[in-house]
């Protein structure tokens, strides 16, 4: 999800 997963991780929307 590249509002759920990687912005928890890496701290910004860096999926989307």
């Amino acid at each position: 999800e590249p509002h759920g997963i990687f912005p928890r991780i890496l701290g910004h929307e860096a999926a989307g």
